[in-house]
């Protein structure tokens, strides 16, 4: 004859009794969590991506038209007087330009030329294209902006925002925008 096993005969009664009878006894309490100590130092947050963007826009005196946001670039920063060349020392501000260009990835960005009145419309057309140009190839190659998002256009001296009637409104027509579409 087999012996029957039970499900009580599968463990050993003295285990089984150890199990209940510690079960059974009072225990110490569990202690509370303790608070985790407070910093020794403080530390202020890194402002963020946003904030930053939104001082560079407030800096470089960024405005909303119908378009998008239009990012005006100074062009006593940007070129010498009838010159096309990036100058050296207008890095930073377009290194704030390619954080904001980045900031709104994917949008669509025109780069836009424009001129004073001084000269003929031909000469201003294409100095307008070359330093927008300057300022897209400026944008890839330094800032590593996908060029595909940033298109040139020129408008020349068609699209003055002062009159052209002293030097000072001359200097303020004379220049390129980065115009972040459709924000």
């Amino acid at each position: 004859m087999t012996p029957r096993v039970g499900p009580f005969t599968a463990i050993p009664v003295l285990a089984l009794l150890a199990l209940v009878s510690t079960a059974a006894l009072p225990g110490p309490r569990p202690l509370p969590p303790r608070p985790l100590p407070a910093p020794t130092t403080t530390t202020t947050a890194a402002p963020s991506r946003e904030t930053e963007v939104k001082q560079i826009l407030t800096d470089l005196n960024a405005t909303q038209s119908e378009q998008g946001l239009v990012v005006p670039l100074p062009e006593q920063v940007l070129f010498d007087f009838n010159k096309a060349d990036v100058r050296p020392d207008a890095s930073t501000t377009l290194d704030k330009v390619a954080e904001v260009v980045g900031f709104y990835a994917g949008a669509q960005v025109e780069i836009q030329g424009h001129t004073d009145d001084v000269g003929t419309d031909q000469f201003n057309q294409g100095l307008s294209e070359r330093r927008a140009n300057a300022v897209r190839e400026h944008l890839i190659i330094v800032n590593g902006i996908a060029a595909e998002t940033l298109v040139v256009k020129a408008f020349g001296e068609s699209r003055p925002i002062a009159p052209n009637d002293s030097e000072q409104n001359r200097q303020r027509n004379r220049r390129v925008e980065v115009v972040i579409l459709g924000r």
